[in-house]
This record gives structure tokens, C-alpha cells and sequence, in this order.
């Protein structure tokens, strides 16, 4: 009961902001409330995005996703993740998961790539989600993109407040001290905005001493929450592949500091997991191949993690 009505004060706090619809009808936005994920996507949705960086219209599927409509006479591939999987910031074409589809088919495969990323999921969400939709097919072949703010945003649970118009999220670690991994749910306002929306709020949630601390640089030793969140992640992750069964899977590190790239791959080897990228690929995906204001990857971006994943991916089709 008391998840209902957390859900619920939710859901009524991201109506008042725009982002679930309030009216019936066709859908108006692109998220809906979720028991278990808290928030997923609405089948056959339009949504125009805009910003001074990029204008392209997303679009739904019938199952909530983007891409084509599933055919489940055709063998699936999941690709799983958040909001780089969705292709923020990218017309459809431009995803990596779209330029897969076109590999796997001038490959001369059937198979279906099945785009299952919602952003700002974390992996507990994803986790969810693949859950839910294996009960209805089987899939040929899985691949989940981690970045870190997944890795920690997993580990605990997370609190809530309404700053300037934003439900901002700010994860903590089990001795409750507050993390640096954060969300914002609103996208009424520029992201410049969005970026001052956040960092007033977690002021507020972490006083100034905590705040305002120096970043940390990729030379600095990772502490041992940062560990032990990596190492519950590759757990979540695991979970993933056990209920994926013996077909192949295989995880995309990126938008990590080496030493975070290096703690989350010694996690999931550890567990035997494919780690399908090495260290210097997540590197290419640096400021160079994202947007330089909003951050997600830009279509050269999404070229090079499908040019990763592409070879990874058909090897492992014709063996199995």
C-alpha cells in the first residue's frame, strides 16, 4: 500500500510537469506511471524534441518501445539501457540499435533488433523490463549498455524533491550518505536550466560542504562504496543473464572514468560476463561524440558503439 502511494504522489507530481498525460486520449507524452519500473513509455507515442541542438520527432511502437513494431515470428535481440539505447538526442535512424538492424540484415540474418532502452532507467529498471517482456518470446541474443550513473543509482534506494518545477533524484548509499548520481524528471525547460534546477537542489539535499566538492578526476582511487556499487551492479547484471538463459549476452561499458570502467569490468568478469568494449572505445565516446550541452551521443556517437557491438554481435548470431 504504501508503494501505491508513493507511485501515486509520483505520478501526480509529473503530470503537474508535463511529462505523464493528464487527459485521454492519444498519448500527449512519452512516459507513464509504472508499479514496478515507476515510470515506463506509452505504446504509440509522438513526442517532438527540440533544443538548440537538435529537432527530430520520437516515436513509440505498440510495445512501448522505440523502433519498428515487434514481430515475434522473427528472432529477437534485446538491447537493453537507458537513455543512450533510446537514442536521446537522435532521429531514429542515427541509434545505435538502428544501425544494427541494418548490419544484422545486410549480414543476411532474420533476426530482429529490439530496442528496449527507456531513459533514465536505472539497472533494477531494466532488469524489470527485460523480466516482463522475456514471458512473451525468447531472445536470440542480449546486450545491455551500462554507464556509471546506472552503476550507482542501482545500488540504493533513491529520494525525491520538487525543486523550481523538477522532481529531482538523488541516489543513497546504504550508510546514507547521499551520492552524486542524480535525475531530472521535467524537460520544460532548457537543459542550461536544468543543469542550475539540479545543482540547487542537490545543495539543499547535501548541504554546501558535501556539494561542492572537486569533482573526481580519472586519476583518483575509487572509494569503497564506489566498489561495492559496482560489484551489486554486476550482480543486477547477472541477473539479467541467468533469466536470459544459455543464448549469447554481453554488457557496453560507457560515460565512465577509467578507473570506473576498470572496477565495473573486473565485477562482471568476475561473474564470467562478456564485457563486449575495451577502455579505449568507452574513451572515444568523450565529449567529441556527444552533445556538448545536452551530453547524450550524437549520431557519431551511435556510429561507433554500433560499430563495437556490430562484429561482437554477428559472431556470436552464427555460432548459435
Amino acid at each position: 500500500l504504501t508503494a501505491l502511494i508513493a507511485l501515486g504522489v509520483v505520478e501526480v507530481g509529473l503530470r503537474v510537469f508535463g511529462i505523464f498525460p493528464s487527459v485521454s486520449g492519444p498519448p500527449r507524452y512519452l512516459a507513464r506511471a509504472d508499479l514496478t519500473q515507476v515510470y515506463s513509455l506509452v505504446p504509440d507515442g509522438v513526442w517532438r524534441h527540440s533544443s538548440q541542438e537538435f529537432n527530430y520527432t520520437i516515436r513509440t511502437n505498440q510495445n512501448g518501445f522505440r523502433g519498428p513494431d515487434w514481430n515475434f515470428d522473427r528472432p529477437g535481440i534485446a538491447i537493453l539501457g537507458s537513455s543512450e539505447v533510446f537514442g536521446f538526442g537522435n532521429a531514429w535512424a542515427d541509434t545505435f540499435p538502428a544501425r544494427l538492424q541494418s548490419m544484422v540484415t545486410d549480414g543476411g540474418l532474420d533476426h530482429q533488433i529490439r530496442n528496449m532502452g527507456d531513459f533514465g532507467h536505472n539497472l533494477l529498471q531494466v532488469r524489470d523490463a527485460f523480466n516482463r517482456w522475456k514471458l512473451h518470446q525468447r531472445f536470440a541474443a542480449t546486450v545491455i549498455q551500462v554507464d556509471w550513473r546506472a552503476v550507482i543509482t542501482s545500488s540504493t534506494p533513491s529520494i525525491f524533491e520538487v525543486v523550481d518545477g523538477y522532481l529531482v533524484e538523488v541516489g543513497r548509499f546504504p550508510d546514507g550518505k547521499l551520492s552524486p548520481a542524480y535525475r531530472i524528471y521535467g524537460y520544460s525547460y532548457s537543459h542550461s536550466r536544468a543543469a542550475a534546477v539540479f545543482i540547487d537542489g542537490v545543495r539543499r539535499l547535501m548541504g554546501p560542504s558535501n556539494s561542492d566538492q572537486t569533482p573526481q578526476t580519472a586519476d583518483a582511487a575509487l572509494s569503497p562504496d564506489d566498489i561495492q556499487a559496482a560489484v551489486r551492479a554486476a550482480a543486477i547484471v547477472d541477473e539479467i543473464r541467468i533469466a536470459n538463459g544459455e543464448k549469447p549476452f554481453g554488457v557496453f561499458l560507457m560515460a565512465m572514468e577509467r578507473r570506473q570502467f576498470d572496477a565495473m569490468n573486473t565485477a562482471l568478469e568476475a561473474r564470467g560476463i562478456d564485457v563486449i568494449n575495451t577502455w579505449n572505445v568507452s574513451k572515444q565516446l568523450g565529449m567529441s561524440a556527444r552533445y556538448p550541452i545536452d551530453g547524450h551521443m550524437t549520431a557519431d556517437g551511435n556510429a561507433i558503439v554500433a560499430q563495437s557491438i556490430g562484429p561482437w554481435l554477428r559472431a556470436n548470431l552464427e555460432q548459435n
